[in-house]
């Protein structure tokens, strides 16, 4: 009897912390997340301009204001397409997978501007910033946690390279003398730092699809100077406008992915 009691003790020792581990502890996956992938895929963006211009006119005349600026955040929406390439890694009998990553956004059209004027006596003054983000590229991580076998969740971060394009015009409009404009024209690097997260599933043993949102912090466009010479009054280098403005970029895309094992 006392041998039965031995025996059956020490089998619930061995038995009970498996019984423990498998209710508290996730199984490990059966599926591998190891792979080269490529994919295609699109979403819609929505890009912020917080635009400051100031113009600054020497006041030669009292008819006309001596200052005007514009000062304000405008945005648009657009859809893109994008195509990427990466490589994950799942540790070994674990829910955790790191991958790095790399993808071109063809961003639609999504220029907007801001515009303001002043009344003058012969007419008025005005000044107008229109602000446009080119296709980007990307670069960067991921950290994903398995759940479920087929499904990934993850955050990502990396590096975003954009090309930001500011026009204005700035300038007297006059009811009989015509108009009289100074121009800006920049065309500049707004490279910046890329946050987001996202889900992808296993569709099958080599394709997924993916769901992911991303926030582009990005530099800023600035000019300083933009002179013109009005018709009746000469060469007036105090006559100048200045600014800048602010790029940042909101992202939600879908990419279907074809996976290669490694």
């Amino acid at each position: 009897m006392n041998k039965f009691l031995l025996m059956s003790a020490t089998a619930l020792v061995m038995i009970a912390p498996s019984a423990f581990a498998a209710d508290i502890l996730p199984p490990a996956p059966t599926t591998n997340w190891t792979a080269v992938h490529i994919g295609i895929g699109g979403g819609a963006g929505y890009n912020s301009y917080d635009a400051e211009s100031n113009f600054d006119i020497d006041p030669w005349d009292s008819a006309i204001p001596s200052f005007i600026g514009i000062e304000g955040d405008e945005g648009k929406f657009y859809g893109f397409g994008t195509i990427e390439i990466g490589a994950d890694y799942q540790f070994e009998d674990t829910p955790f997978v790191v991958g790095v990553l790399a993808n071109y956004d063809f961003n639609g059209k999504s220029d907007a501007s801001a515009s303001s004027f002043a009344e003058a006596e012969d007419g008025f003054i005005t000044a107008e910033v229109e602000s446009e983000l080119e296709d980007t590229w990307f670069v960067g991580g991921r950290l994903g946690f398995v759940i479920n076998d087929n499904s990934l969740i993850y955050g990502l971060g990396g590096y975003t390279w954009a090309k930001g394009k500011v026009k204005g015009l700035n300038g007297f409009q006059f009811f009989q003398a015509g108009d009289d404009f100074g121009e800006v024209d920049e065309d500049d690097n707004v490279d910046g730092w890329t946050l987001g997260a996202g889900i992808e599933q296993l569709l099958t043993e080599n394709i997924s699809l993916k769901i992911e949102y991303r926030h582009d912090f990005l530099d800023s466009v600035e000019w300083d100077g933009a002179p013109f010479d009005p018709e009746w009054g000469g060469v007036d280098e105090d006559n100048n406008a200045d600014g800048k403005v602010d790029f940042s970029r909101d992202t939600v895309r879908a990419v279907l992915s074809w996976r290669f094992g490694l």
